[in-house]
């Protein structure tokens, strides 16, 4: 499969251009969804923390450039977002049982650019030479590309990639306006507005019903649905987390209990100075609820949390002094 992806990838030529917007678009996800992760790529490339992980990520990408002609830095910079999500918590994201759909969106050049790829390999594989199969005689089909992965383009919004080809379908509809979306249904919509600066977004619904969790998560099963986002804003990266509860009740018991695992890290008897840094983070930790919701926020200065990042990894990740070019040159060298 990984020969294939890069078959297919290397075949793309990206130009500079405007990209589809980033923030998640309800209107693109099934009113069906129990699980939710986007990630928003202009956001992140905007922010130091995210700067500074791509530029140390993309220096590591020497071997994938090696094995193909493809430029990796322009992939990601015309990259605009990336959605993932799935109707139940069964697990299985390979074989008979997968599910999941992925939405990528961004320039408009390598919808552009991908289709042509695809069909110029259908129409090879006809002749016993491509990699691709075609699922029909429609404008934009979904085609096959490797056992359990499946591809279809909707020029101006979006390229969608599935181990199912209905599960492509109904995705496909959704663009369409044909199926219902989160925009018909009030899933996900109860959690406050997310101010500017936030790049990852994480949402479940559900959960403590369906997801099979452990038991020692028991304070997971006290909540119906949950959100976790990740942001920066002023030279701080911001962890913001949400548990809705089903009753007031619950909701103050998940927040004694979360107030309680803050309370324990920040006493904890420690010398290393990275972990008092770390101790002094958590006591600046605000756990609060109102009627149903918790939510708890932490705030941590960007080069602390790279640098506990890189030491977590084993690695060093710099600072980024700059973010990262809006623009792409070509993607083939």
């Amino acid at each position: 499969m990984k020969t294939t992806l890069l078959t297919l990838v290397s075949g793309l030529t990206l130009f500079s251009g405007p990209l589809l917007a980033g923030p998640l678009q309800r209107s693109q996800v099934s009113s069906e969804a129990k699980w939710l992760i986007h990630l928003d790529m202009d956001a992140l490339r905007k922010s130091t923390f995210g700067s500074s992980i791509l530029k140390f990520a993309l220096a590591q990408a020497d071997d994938l450039k090696k094995q193909a002609p493809i430029d990796v830095n322009a992939l990601v910079d015309q990259t605009g977002s990336i959605t993932v999500y799935g109707n139940d918590f069964e697990p299985g994201l390979r074989g008979n049982d997968a599910k999941g759909v992925l939405i990528w969106q961004g320039g408009k050049e390598v919808e552009q650019a991908l289709t042509g790829l695809l069909v110029q390999q259908a129409e090879a594989s006809k002749a016993g030479q491509g990699f691709v199969k075609a699922l029909g005689d429609g404008l934009n089909p979904t085609y096959e590309v490797a056992n359990k992965m499946f591809v279809a383009v909707r020029p101006g919004k979006g390229i969608l990639v599935g181990p199912k080809p209905e599960q492509i379908d109904e995705a496909c509809r959704i663009f369409d306006g044909q199926a219902p979306s989160l925009t018909d249904k009030e899933t996900f919509s109860e959690y406050a507005p997310l101010p500017g600066g936030f790049f990852f977004l994480a949402l479940a619904e559900g959960f403590a019903r369906d997801a099979g969790l452990p038991a020692q998560a028991q304070v997971l099963k006290l909540a119906e649905g949950g959100r976790i986002a990740l942001g920066e804003s002023t030279d701080k990266l911001q962890l913001s987390v949400n548990l809705k509860a089903g009753t007031a009740e619950s909701a103050k018991q998940i927040q004694q209990v979360l107030q309680g695992l803050v309370a324990l890290a920040s006493l904890a008897d420690v010398d290393e100075p990275e972990l008092i840094k770390v101790k002094e983070w958590m006591r600046g930790t605000q756990v609060q609820s109102v009627e149903k919701m918790v939510s708890l926020d932490l705030a941590v200065p960007v080069d602390a949390a790279l640098k506990q990042l890189g030491s977590a990894a084993g690695v060093e990740v710099k600072v980024a002094t700059e973010p990262r070019a809006e623009t792409a040159p070509a993607l083939t060298r």
